[in-house]
C-alpha cells in the first residue's frame, strides 16, 4: 500500500467545465477534479501544497459569488415587460392636458392597467402586455407621448376624433406588431415619419383631417401588407411617390384635399386590388394615365378638382367593377367615350365643368344602374339621346350650360325617381310639358343640386 502520509488532494488540472443557470444568467464554472497526488519530498512538503490547493479553491468560490451577485442585480434592476407597458401608459396619460370626460381618472393603482378604459391585453401568449389602445372620440387634448413606442406588443393604436396636436412621434416605428394606426381628425402637424415604413405588419393607416405637411415618404412603399392608406384633408405637398405602386395588397388610397402636384404616377396601375382611389382637390396636372384602365377591382375613382388635361382614355371602359367616376372640375377635353356605356354597374357619372365636346353618346342609356349623371358646364352639342329615358333609377340629371339643342324627350317625364333635372343655358326649342324640377331633401348644393357624395351616403 502507498504511504498515506505522502498523499494530498490537489486539483489535477482545470480543463473541464460545467454549466450552471440561474435566472437569466448562464455560467461556465470550472470543475475541481481532485485526485490523489504523490510527493516524494516527504511530509515537509505537504503543508505548502495544501496551502496552494486551498488558496485556489477560495479564489474560485469568490469568483462564483461575484458572478451570482452581478446576475441577481441585473435581474432585479431590469423591469418586466408588463411594468414597461404600465410605465408607457402613464407617460401617455401625463402628455394629455385635457380630459373633460375623466376617461383616465381610473388609470391608477386601483385596478390592473389591462382593465383601464381604452386598454386591452388580449394576446394569449402575453396576457399582461398591451395589444390595443383605443381612445377614439374621447375629447382628449394633448400630445402623443414618445413612450408609445415602448408598447412593443401593440397591434391597434386608435386615437381618432380628438384634439391631439404636435407631431406624430417617430417612436411609433418601434411597434413591430402594429396592424392599425388611426390618428384621423385631430390637429397633428409636422411630417409623416419616414421610419413608419419599418412597421411592416401594418394593414391600415388613417391620418385624415389633420395638419400634416411635407411629402408622402417613399418608405411607405415598403408596407406590402397595407390594405388602406388614408391621408386626405391635410397639407401634403409634392408629387405622389411612385413607390405607392408597390403596395400590391392596397384596397383603399385616399390622398384627397391636399396640395399635391405633378402627374398621376403610372405605377398605380399595379394596384390590382384597389377598389377606392380618391385623388380629388389637389393640384395634379397632365393627362389621365391610360394605365388607370388596368385597375380591375376599382369601384370608386375620384379625380375631381385638379388640373388634368387631355381626353378620357378609352381604356376606362375596361373598369367593369366601377360604380363611381368623378372627373369634374378639370380641363379634360375631347368626347365622352361611347364605350363608357359598357360599364353597366356605374351609378355616378360626374363629368361637369370640363371642356368636353361632341354629342352625348346614345350608349349612356345602357347604364341601367345610373343614379347621378352630371354633364353640365361643358361644350356638348346635339340632342339628348332618347335612350336616356331608359335610366329608370336616375335621380339627378344635370345638363345645363352646354350647347345642346332640339326638343327635350317627353319620355323624361317617366323617370319617376328624378329629383333634380336641369337643362338651362342650352339651345332647346319647341314646346315641352317638362319643367325643371328642384330637389327635395338635405343633400343639395347652394345651386339646389345634390352632391354625388352626399346622395350616395343617403
Amino acid at each position: 500500500m502507498e504511504d498515506q502520509s505522502k498523499v494530498a488532494w490537489l486539483p489535477s488540472s482545470l480543463p473541464r467545465a460545467a454549466t450552471h443557470a440561474t435566472g437569466n444568467c448562464l455560467y461556465i464554472l470550472p470543475v475541481l477534479d481532485l485526485v490523489p497526488h504523490h510527493f516524494e519530498g516527504g511530509a515537509m512538503e505537504l503543508p505548502r501544497v495544501l496551502l496552494t490547493s486551498q488558496y485556489v479553491r477560495i479564489l474560485l468560490l469568490l469568483l462564483l459569488h461575484s458572478l451570482l451577485f452581478l446576475c441577481h442585480s441585473a435581474t432585479v434592476d431590469q423591469p418586466s415587460g408588463s411594468e414597461t407597458d404600465r410605465a408607457a401608459l402613464l407617460a401617455v396619460r401625463a402628455a394629455i392636458t385635457e380630459d373633460p370626460r375623466g376617461i383616465m381618472n381610473s388609470w391608477n393603482n386601483t385596478v390592473h392597467f389591462c382593465q383601464w378604459p381604452g386598454v386591452a391585453c388580449v394576446d394569449r401568449d402575453h396576457r399582461e402586455r398591451v395589444t390595443t389602445l383605443a381612445l377614439e372620440s374621447k375629447s382628449l387634448r394633448g400630445v402623443i407621448s414618445p413612450s408609445i413606442g415602448n408598447l412593443t406588443y401593440l397591434g391597434y393604436l386608435l386615437l381618432s376624433n380628438n384634439s391631439f396636436y404636435g407631431e406624430i412621434p417617430p417612436e411609433i416605428s418601434r411597434l413591430a406588431q402594429l396592424k392599425y394606426l388611426n390618428l384621423s381628425y385631430n390637429a397633428l402637424g409636422g411630417t409623416i415619419p419616414v421610419s413608419l415604413g419599418l412597421c411592416t405588419n401594418l394593414l391600415g393607416i388613417d391620418f385624415t383631417g389633420n395638419l400634416i405637411s411635407g411629402n408622402i415618404p417613399a418608405q411607405l412603399g415598403s408596407l406590402l401588407k397595407l390594405l388602406a392608406l388614408n391621408l386626405g384633408v391635410n397639407k401634403l405637398v409634392g408629387d405622389i411617390t411612385p413607390f405607392l405602386g408597390n403596395l400590391s395588397s392596397l384596397q383603399r388610397l385616399d390622398l384627397s384635399s391636399n396640395e399635391l402636384t405633378g402627374e398621376i404616377p403610372s405605377s398605380l396601375e399595379k394596384l390590382f386590388n384597389l377598389s377606392h382611389l380618391d385623388l380629388s382637390v389637389n393640384g395634379l396636372v397632365g393627362a389621365m394615365p391610360s394605365s388607370l384602365g388596368s385597375l380591375s377591382s376599382i369601384r370608386l375613382l375620384d379625380l375631381t378638382g385638379n388640373g388634368l388635361t387631355g381626353a378620357i382614355p378609352p381604356k376606362m371602359a375596361n373598369l367593369l367593377t366601377l360604380r363611381h367616376l368623378d372627373l369634374s372640375y378639370n380641363r379634360i377635353s375631347g368626347e365622352i367615350p361611347p364605350l363608357l356605356g359598357g360599364v353597366v354597374r356605374l351609378q355616378y357619372l360626374v363629368l361637369n365643368n370640363n371642356n368636353l365636346t361632341g354629342s352625348m353618346p346614345n350608349s349612356l342609356g345602357n347604364l341601367a344602374s345610373l343614379i347621378y349623371l352630371d354633364l353640365s358646364s361643358n361644350s356638348l352639342s346635339g340632342t339628348i339621346p332618347p335612350s336616356i329615358t331608359n335610366l329608370s333609377s336616375l335621380q339627378v340629371l344635370a345638363l345645363s350650360s352646354n350647347k345642346l339643342g332640339g326638343r327635350l324627350p317627353e319620355e323624361i317625364g317617366r323617370l319617376t325617381r328624378l329629383v333634380f333635372f336641369q337643362v338651362s343655358e342650352n339651345g332647346f326649342s319647341g314646346p315641352t310639358n317638362l319643367r325643371e324640377a328642384k330637389p327635395i331633401g338635405p343633400h343639395c348644393s347652394p345651386s339646389g343640386q345634390p352632391s354625388p357624395k352626399t346622395l350616395a351616403a343617403s
